[in-house]
C-alpha cells in the first residue's frame, strides 16, 4: 500500500509543479506565437492550435481584471510582469495540461494491456515526472502533445481490437500534425503480415481523410500545401548529415534507418497481435535516430520510451537516461532557453537567476559548442536509438535473437 500512496503522492506533486512553472514561463517564442494568432483572430481560419486555445483566451478577456496591451510582448518585447500576464499564460497553456495528463492516462492504460496495473501507475508517474516533458511541453507551450496524444489513444484502441475507432484516432492525429502519417509503412506491414487487409484498409481510409484535413487548413492559413512540404520531406535521400555541422539535415539518414527497420521487420519478426506496440516504437527509434532536430519531435518518442521502461524495467533504463539527457544537452546548446534575461522562458526576477540566464547565454552563443559539442551529442543519441531500436528486433526476432546471442 505505500508504493501506490507514494506515486499518488508524487503524481500531485508534479500536476502542482507544471501548472506554477507553465504559469511563470512567459517568454518561450510558442506562447507569443500562440497568441500571435489569436491577436490576429486566426480563430477564424481553421488553426487547430489556434482554435483550440481561442475559448482561453476569449475566458481570459471576460474576467472583471487588468488586461494589458499584449502587443509589445508580442512584437518580441518583454511582457508585462502582473498576475493577470501569469493567468493569461496558464489559460493559453491549459489545453497543453490536459492533453499532458490524458497522455499520462493512455500510457498507464497501454502498460496495463501489456502488463499489470501497479506498472500502468509508475508508468504514467514517470512521465509527469519527466523534466523534459515539463520543460517542452507546459514551459516552452509546444502544442505536439495534442497530436500525441490522438496517436497514443489511436495506438491504444488497435491493441484492444477496437480498429475503427482506433484508426480515427490516427486520422485525427494527422489532421492535427501530419507527422503521425509517418507511421503507415510499418503499420502497412505488420497488418499484411498479420493477413488483415480489412483492419489495414480502415486505417489507410482515415489517414488519407487525416491528411486531406491537414491539407485543408494549411491551404486555407495561406500556406501552399506543397510547398509546405519541403519543410518536412520525410522520405527524402539527403545525406547531408555526414557533414558534422547541427544545420545539416538528417532526413536522408532517417529515410535509410527506417527502411532498414521495415525490412526486417518484414522478413525477420514473428508478427502476433500483442506486438503491435514494438512494430511502432522500433520503427519510431529507427526514424527519429537521424530526424529533424527539434525539442518537441523527441516528445513522440519519450512517450513510447516510457511505456517500454515500464514493461521492460532494467532493460530500456540506460537507453531512457542517456536518450534523455542527450538530448536535453543538444537543446542547451542549439536553442534559446533564456530569451530577454530569463531561465528557461521564466523572467530573471533575481540575481541568481539573472548568473543562470547568462551561463544559459554563454552556452548557446559559444561556437565552439556548436560545431563540437552538439555533433557528438548528436551522434550519442542516434547510436543510442540505432541501438535501442535493434534490441525491440532482437525481442521479436527469434533467429536475430540466436544470431546475437
Amino acid at each position: 500500500m505505500e508504493r501506490p500512496k507514494a506515486l499518488v503522492s508524487l503524481f500531485i506533486v508534479a500536476i502542482s509543479v507544471k501548472i506554477v512553472l507553465s504559469s511563470l514561463s512567459v517568454l518561450s517564442h510558442d506562447l507569443s506565437y500562440l497568441l500571435d494568432g489569436l491577436e490576429a483572430t486566426w480563430t477564424k481560419v481553421p488553426v487547430p492550435y489556434v482554435t483550440i486555445t481561442g475559448p482561453f483566451y476569449e475566458l481570459w478577456l471576460s474576467l472583471p481584471i487588468n488586461h494589458p496591451d499584449l502587443r509589445g510582448w508580442i512584437g518580441g518585447g518583454p511582457p508585462p510582469l502582473e498576475p493577470s500576464t501569469y493567468l493569461l499564460a496558464f489559460l493559453i497553456k491549459l489545453p497543453i495540461l490536459i492533453t499532458d495528463l490524458f497522455c499520462a492516462f493512455l500510457i498507464k492504460k497501454i502498460v496495463e494491456n501489456r502488463t499489470d496495473s501497479s506498472k500502468g501507475t509508475l508508468a504514467a508517474t514517470i512521465w509527469l515526472l519527466n523534466p523534459y516533458v515539463l520543460l517542452t511541453g507546459e514551459m516552452q507551450g509546444s502544442v505536439e502533445l495534442i497530436p500525441i496524444a490522438s496517436t497514443l489513444a489511436g495506438i491504444l484502441l488497435l491493441t484492444r481490437r477496437r480498429v475503427t475507432l482506433g484508426s480515427v484516432f490516427i486520422g485525427l492525429g494527422i489532421a492535427l500534425k501530419l507527422f503521425p502519417i509517418l507511421l503507415m509503412p510499418a503499420l502497412s506491414i505488420y497488418y499484411i503480415r498479420m493477413r488483415n487487409v480489412r483492419d489495414l484498409l480502415k486505417i489507410v481510409t482515415t489517414s488519407l481523410f487525416g491528411l486531406i484535413a491537414y491539407a485543408a487548413w494549411v491551404s486555407a492559413w495561406g500556406i501552399d500545401f506543397g510547398a509546405s512540404l519541403l519543410f518536412i520531406t520525410p522520405f527524402t535521400t539527403i545525406a547531408s548529415e555526414l557533414i558534422l555541422t547541427p544545420y545539416a539535415s538528417k532526413i536522408g539518414l532517417a529515410t535509410i534507418s527506417a527502411l532498414i527497420f521495415c525490412f526486417i521487420l518484414c522478413t525477420d519478426w514473428v508478427i502476433r497481435e500483442e506486438n503491435l506496440f514494438d512494430v511502432v516504437f522500433g520503427f519510431l527509434l529507427a526514424y527519429m535516430a537521424f530526424y529533424d532536430w527539434w525539442p518537441q519531435n523527441l516528445l513522440w518518442l519519450v512517450s513510447f520510451m516510457t511505456i517500454d521502461l515500464a514493461v521492460s524495467g532494467k532493460r530500456a533504463r540506460f537507453y531512457y537516461v542517456v536518450l534523455l539527457v542527450s538530448a536535453f544537452l543538444i537543446d542547451l546548446i542549439l536553442f534559446e532557453f533564456a530569451p530577454l534575461n530569463s531561465v528557461f522562458f521564466i523572467p530573471a526576477f533575481t540575481p541568481p537567476m539573472e548568473s543562470v540566464s547568462n551561463f544559459l547565454k554563454q552556452i548557446h552563443q559559444n561556437i565552439s559548442m556548436i560545431l563540437i559539442g552538439s555533433p557528438i551529442l548528436r551522434s550519442i543519441y542516434a547510436g543510442t536509438a540505432i541501438f535501442y531500436s535493434v534490441g525491440v528486433c532482437i525481442r521479436n526476432s527469434p533467429r536475430m535473437k540466436t544470431f546475437f546471442g
